[in-house]
C-alpha cells in the first residue's frame, strides 16, 4: 500500500512538472515571440528616422549649392573655379567628418562639371554611370535615393540648377550606404551591409569593384561586417539567442540594390526568464516533498492562476479584449501581475484601435492627392514596377499622357491660390469624365498631370489627348465674378518592349510636354 502511495505520489509530482514546464514553455516562447517583434519594430523606427535625417541633410546640402550666387556665376560664365573657391573648405569639412563622400555638379544633360573628389576630372559624358542626374535635368525636379555609380554604393541628393526657367545642370551629394552600418554600430546595434554583386560588378569601375570584391561572398552579395547566414525574404528571423532585422535597399532603378542586417543578441534577458523559471519549479518540488497535503492545493492554486494568466494572453494574442475580466483586488503576486497584464492589454488594444485608425487613414492618404482626389506621385512610385510588369505579361498596348496648364502661374498671381485650387479641382473632375475606369489619373506635381491608358495603342493615345484639349479648352470656370477659360499643353508617349521601367515612357512623354509648352502651348506633341 505504502509503495502504491509512493508511486502515485511521484506519478503525481511528475504530471506536476512535465504540466509546469509546459505552462512555463509556453509563456516562454511567447516573450521570445513579442521580444523578437518588438525588436524588428524598433529597428525598423529607428532605419526609418536614420534614413529621413540622412535625405534631408543631404537635400538641404544639394538645394543649397544649387541655388548659391556662386554656382549661378560658375555656370553662366562657364567658369568652374567660382565653384571650388567658393565650396571646397565645405567639402573639406564634411568629407573629413565622413558626412559625405561626394559633392558633385554636372551640366546637361550629364557631363562633369566639378567632382571634388577628384577637381583634376575633365568634361566627359557621364550618362550610363548616373541615370538619375539625367532623370533630374529632364524632369526639372529634386531626388532623394540610393544608386550605385562608378565609385560606391550610396544614399544621394540631386538637385537641378535653374536660372531664368532654363535648366543649366545639377548637383549631386552623396554618402556611402557604409555609413548606415557606422550609424548602426554607434547606437550598439550590430550590423551589416549586404551588396548586390551583380549590381556592384556592373555599375562600379573595375578599380573600385576590386576593393569590394575582397569581402566575403554570401548568396550573391558582398558583405561588409559580420556574414548572418539569414532568408533575404524574411524581415526578421530569430536564432537560438540572436534576433536579425532584414531591411531591403531599394535603389533608383526600383531593384534591391542591398539589405542592412541588424543583430541582437537576447541571451541575458533570456537567462533571466529561464533562472526565474527554474527556481519557480525547484521551490514547487521542495515545497510537496515538506507537505504534501499543502502542495495539493498549491497546485490546485497555482495551475489555476497560470490558466487565468494564459487565458489573458490568449486573449491578447487573438485581439479579444472586451472578453478580458475586470481588475481584482490584490491580494498575491498572482493578483497583482494578472492586474498588470491586464493593464498591459488595455494600453495595448487602444494602442492598436490607434494604430488601426491611423493606418485606414495614412493608407488612403498616403496614394490619393487631397485637393483633386487622383492618384498622387506615392501612388506612381509604388505602382511603378507593378504596372510596368502587367504590361510585359499582357503585351496590350499601353500610352502616357502628360499635361500641365498652360500659365498657371499667372493664375495664381491674378486671382490668388484659391482660385488656382479651384482650377485644379474643375480641370481633374473635367478630365475624369473622358477617361475609363481602368485608366489611371495621376497628380504628377504642382499643375502637372499624368494618365496611364492600359490597353490603349498610340493612336488612340493621341485622339484622347486630343479630346481632352478641347474639352478643357471649351470649358468655362465660374469665379464669384466672373467665368475664365484655360488651356492646356499634352505630350504623348507609348510604352516599348525595349523599356526597362515606366518610367523611360514618362521621360519620352515629359518631354513631348515641353516641345509642346515651347512650340506655343495648348496643343498635343507627340
Amino acid at each position: 500500500m505504502k509503495k502504491k502511495i509512493y508511486l502515485s505520489l511521484l506519478f503525481s509530482f511528475l504530471i506536476i512538472i512535465i504540466t509546469s514546464l509546459l505552462i512555463v514553455k509556453n509563456a516562454f516562447n511567447n516573450i521570445k515571440t513579442n521580444f523578437s517583434k518588438k525588436y524588428y519594430n524598433n529597428t525598423i523606427k529607428t532605419y526609418n528616422f536614420l534614413l529621413q535625417k540622412e535625405k534631408t541633410f543631404l537635400k538641404s546640402i544639394a538645394e543649397y549649392l544649387a541655388t548659391s550666387p556662386a554656382t549661378k556665376k560658375a555656370y553662366l560664365t562657364n567658369n568652374k573655379q567660382y565653384i571650388i573657391d567658393a565650396f571646397l573648405p565645405l567639402h573639406q569639412s564634411l568629407y573629413k567628418s565622413r558626412l559625405i563622400d561626394e559633392m558633385h555638379f554636372f551640366k546637361t544633360p550629364v557631363k562633369n562639371f566639378v567632382a571634388f573628389s577628384n577637381l583634376k576630372l575633365q568634361e566627359i559624358n557621364l550618362t550610363n554611370a548616373r541615370r538619375d542626374i539625367l532623370w533630374v535635368t529632364t524632369s526639372l525636379k529634386p531626388s532623394v535615393h540610393f544608386y550605385i555609380c562608378r565609385q560606391y554604393p550610396g544614399l544621394r541628393a540631386t538637385y537641378p540648377v535653374i536660372y531664368n526657367y532654363h535648366i543649366y545642370g545639377s548637383v549631386s551629394i552623396g554618402s556611402n550606404l557604409i555609413n548606415f552600418k557606422n550609424m548602426f554600430d554607434k547606437l550598439n546595434m550590430h550590423a551589416a551591409i549586404y551588396l548586390n554583386d551583380k549590381i556592384l560588378k556592373n555599375s562600379l569601375c573595375p578599380e573600385k569593384y576590386s576593393i569590394y570584391k575582397k569581402y566575403p561572398l554570401y548568396k550573391g552579395y558582398r558583405v561588409i561586417g559580420d556574414v548572418y547566414k539569414i532568408n533575404f525574404n524574411n524581415k526578421y528571423e530569430t536564432k537560438k539567442e540572436n534576433i536579425y532585422v532584414i531591411i531591403p535597399v531599394i535603389d533608383f532603378f526600383h531593384q534591391k540594390a542591398a539589405y542592412i542586417v541588424v543583430k541582437k543578441n537576447f541571451s541575458d534577458t533570456l537567462n533571466i526568464i529561464k533562472k526565474n523559471a527554474l527556481k519557480k519549479i525547484i521551490s514547487e518540488i521542495l515545497f510537496y516533498f515538506f507537505v504534501f497535503g499543502v502542495f495539493f492545493i498549491l497546485f490546485r492554486y497555482i495551475y489555476s492562476r497560470f490558466n487565468e494568466l494564459q487565458n489573458i494572453l490568449n486573449l491578447i494574442k487573438e485581439k479579444k479584449f472586451e472578453q478580458l475580466s475586470p481588475k481584482i483586488k490584490e491580494k498575491d503576486e498572482f493578483d497583482t501581475f494578472k492586474n498588470n497584464l491586464i493593464d498591459v492589454a488595455k494600453d495595448l488594444s487602444l494602442y492598436l484601435n490607434l494604430l488601426s485608425n491611423e493606418l485606414q487613414y495614412y493608407s488612403k492618404k498616403a496614394y490619393i492627392d487631397e485637393l483633386t482626389s487622383v492618384y498622387n506621385r506615392n501612388f506612381l512610385q509604388e505602382k511603378a514596377e507593378e504596372i510596368m510588369l502587367k504590361y510585359k505579361l499582357s503585351k496590350k498596348p499601353m500610352a502616357i499622357i502628360m499635361f500641365d496648364i498652360d500659365d498657371f502661374k499667372k493664375i495664381n498671381d491674378t486671382y490668388g491660390h484659391d482660385i488656382g485650387d479651384l482650377v485644379l479641382t474643375e480641370l481633374t473632375k473635367a478630365v475624369k469624365t473622358i477617361l475609363r475606369k481602368e485608366d489611371i489619373f495621376i497628380r504628377y506635381g504642382g499643375e502637372e498631370f499624368l494618365i496611364i491608358l492600359p490597353d490603349t495603342g498610340f493612336k488612340d493615345a493621341i485622339k484622347i489627348a486630343e479630346k481632352i484639349k478641347k474639352h478643357i479648352e471649351n470649358m468655362k470656370i465660374t469665379l464669384p465674378d466672373k467665368k475664365i477659360n484655360i488651356t492646356i499643353s499634352l505630350g504623348v508617349s507609348e510604352l516599348t518592349q525595349k523599356d526597362v521601367s515606366l518610367f523611360d515612357a514618362i521621360k519620352r512623354a515629359d518631354m513631348k510636354l515641353y516641345q509642346a509648352k515651347n512650340s506655343g502651348k495648348n496643343r498635343v506633341v507627340y
